[in-house]
């Protein structure tokens, strides 16, 4: 989640950047090719986080929780494929990519309201949240590098700052964060020695 956090903060800056290295200049002006990179990769990254989540969840379910979350998910699909067709009628391909990330948006709000009640229920809910710190961090550097985008006209100059950025944002992340970092070691941990058992 960590990682996916950062990869959203850069992405959205920088991806005209990303379409002028791939495509070319003339497409790198064009705003509705970028709009739909940024959901693109941001549906991307969305789906990462899903499914961390959504592991984590499954394996602290019993049986019977197991197949009630299944059956809520069954017919949170059937409502999702309604509005697929609805957002598709509207807002022709682009309507498919914004349903699918509001559809993994729904489904990380609900993974992370039952992953709070468990880790509550263990007493380790402080490890879970993001510092203040942190979250501050986050904000400035995407200010940064939004800021960056529309002052530095280089494109090398862009990728120069942005790298510049992500490595400090790494080196204040693995300092703010080290309780998030040490209870993602512990659940590894745990999970492997419950595999080799």
């Amino acid at each position: 989640m960590i990682i996916s956090i950062l990869l959203i903060k850069f992405v959205i800056p920088y991806s005209s950047g990303l379409i002028h290295i791939y495509m070319g200049k003339q497409f790198s002006i064009n705003s509705y090719l970028i709009f739909n990179l940024r959901l693109y990769l941001l549906n991307i990254l969305l789906n990462g986080i899903n499914g961390l989540n959504e592991s984590f969840v499954q394996s602290i379910m019993s049986i019977k929780q197991l197949k009630t979350y299944e059956n809520f998910f069954l017919f949170y699909s059937f409502v999702y494929l309604l509005f697929c067709y609805i957002f598709m009628k509207l807002f022709n391909i682009t309507g498919i990519i914004i349903i699918s990330c509001l559809n993994l948006l729904g489904r990380i709000i609900i993974n992370n309201y039952l992953i709070n009640r468990y880790l509550i229920r263990i007493s380790w809910r402080k490890s879970y949240l993001f510092s203040s710190h942190y979250v501050l961090i986050l904000l400035m550097a995407f200010f940064l590098c939004n800021l960056s985008q529309n002052m530095i006209e280089n494109i090398f100059g862009e990728i120069c700052f942005g790298i510049g950025v992500i490595l400090t944002t790494i080196c204040l992340t693995l300092n703010e964060e080290k309780e998030m970092i040490h209870y993602i070691y512990c659940v590894f941990k745990l999970n492997y020695q419950n595999k080799r058992h």
